[in-house]
């Protein structure tokens, strides 16, 4: 879609930088897909590591699919479960799927997995997942030469390791690597934490995020004699290990943010920029992805005289986030903690709706089909009543160009928005004339996912359906 050939330069640069985006849906994965994405990952409802992801059914599995196929975005397919006897046992069936469903790719952790697939569907192109803990330039060998054509490489690499990888690597080999969103505190996400202590096993896609518990500490034998005197123990002997007014987050890190040093990134030979979070909403995909879409394209076009632009940095401090951190690319693991000092998310930004679609109103009614759908609210007997008459029915809403916006928190007149154009400049809207879903004028639009329409100015770009419509700070 948007995979831009870089001009030559120095460093390890490779070919074509992918901007992948994460798909825990289908709403996600159209958001990420509008907003800029070259490729998404997503998972079935099995092997995959989401469980508590929405995720996909067979059947939207092939409308995603298609869906890609027709905007011309790369689809892979997450299997990168540790897969365990009972697993294998239903493997084969999956597998024999995804022939069917022909994914550009898919993501494989387990060894055995991945022989499976190679024995029974060698036509299939396997990535290797980060959970693979690929470290070094002969692991990446290794499986390249069993049938590996792309390599996530382990969260724990400095860039320095990367670009030493990928001098040495065939220029074949695709290299990926995260480079924004939630980290984990294991080596490569191998965590027992979430198995320990409630029983679900975070390697076969059903983490419980256990590190983001807050944690305080109390001494074994004071604690047992508290208890025997029926003292309270938090009163009396909890030692807090605060960092904060909230707790202590020893086990919770930073989230990843590389924005600002893309031309490292690209330098280090990375092919695959890849961006964490099926777990998150459609907005965060959506301008996550629009944001590092900006930077990437804004190097790419002109790497000897790119400047970056603190305001893609600002979009993304709108999200919701912990601290972020640069990981370990520009330090050891040992040398840099990544403990995130304050685990509270910081805030998103509100958003207001949805665009439904960007049209022009002719004349001073709406055809009688369109206002029965458009008017459930006035009850089934009213609409028949209307239906019978056969008769147009004459709406308050004038003639001019409209958004149809589909509400996700309630707009007032008078609010200032912005409207999230998927390529240009953001732009300011403020809400002078409002209109609910059956043309009439209101002051106030606050029934869930409630349709209304909003009069645009004649300059504004044609809204995609899909856009992102916010509140004004």
């Amino acid at each position: 879609m948007n995979e831009v050939n870089m001009p030559q330069h120095s460093g390890a640069w490779r070919g074509k930088i992918e901007l992948l985006a994460p798909a825990g849906s289908m709403e996600k994965l159209k958001a990420a897909v509008l907003y800029g994405a070259d490729a998404v990952y997503m998972a079935g409802q099995a092997f995959g590591l989401r469980a508590f992801s929405k995720n996909f059914t067979a059947e939207e599995m092939f409308e995603a699919r298609r869906y890609c196929t027709d905007k011309g975005v790369h689809l892979y397919i997450t299997c990168n479960i540790m897969a365990h006897p009972d697993h294998m046992a239903e493997l084969d069936d999956y597998i024999q799927f995804l022939r069917q469903l022909r994914p550009d790719g898919v993501i494989i952790s387990d060894p055995g997995v991945f022989l499976r697939f190679s024995q029974t569907a060698p036509e299939l192109v396997k990535h290797i997942s980060t959970q693979a803990s690929v470290t070094n330039a002969q692991g990446c060998l290794f499986w390249q030469a069993n049938g590996a054509k792309r390599i996530v490489l382990a969260r724990e690499l400095s860039l320095r390791d990367i670009r030493a990888i990928s001098a040495v690597v065939p220029p074949d080999l695709e290299l990926e690597a995260f480079v924004h969103g939630a980290m984990c505190m294991a080596y490569s996400g191998r965590c027992l934490l979430s198995n320990m202590l409630t029983g679900r096993g975070a390697n076969q896609g059903e983490c419980a995020q256990i590190c983001r518990w807050e944690y305080k500490l109390i001494e074994r034998k004071r604690l047992r004699k508290a208890l025997e005197e029926g003292k309270n123990v938090e009163d009396n002997y909890q030692f807090s290990l605060e960092e904060d007014n909230h707790g202590t987050y020893l086990l919770s890190s930073k989230d990843l943010c590389m924005i600002e040093h893309i031309p490292d990134l690209v330098d280090a030979g990375v092919t695959s920029f890849k961006i964490e979070g099926r777990m998150k909403g459609a907005y965060y995909v959506a301008m996550t992805i629009r944001a590092y879409r900006l930077a990437l394209d804004a190097y790419l076009a002109d790497p000897e005289n790119y400047h970056f632009d603190p305001a893609w940095k600002k979009e993304l401090l709108q999200m919701t986030h912990r601290e972020y951190g640069t990981g370990f690319y520009y330090d050891k693991v040992q040398d840099n903690a990544q403990v995130a000092e304050n685990a509270a998310y910081q805030k998103e930004a509100t958003i207001a709706g949805i665009v439904l679609g960007d049209y022009r109103q002719q004349g001073d009614y709406l055809p009688l089909k369109q206002y029965i759908i458009d008017s459930k609210q006035l009850g089934k007997r009213k609409q028949r009543e209307l239906e019978k008459s056969g008769a147009q029915t004459t709406a308050v809403l004038p003639a001019g160009r409209y958004v149809a916006v589909e509400e996700r928190n309630f707009v007032d007149k008078g609010d200032e928005l912005e409207i999230i154009v998927p390529h240009g400049d953001i732009l300011s809207y403020k809400v002078t004339e409002l209109y609910d879903a059956n043309g009439l004028a209101v002051a106030r639009i606050n029934q869930a996912q409630a349709k209304f329409y909003l009069p645009l100015p004649e300059a504004f770009p044609v809204l995609t359906a899909g856009t992102f419509i916010r509140k004004k700070d």
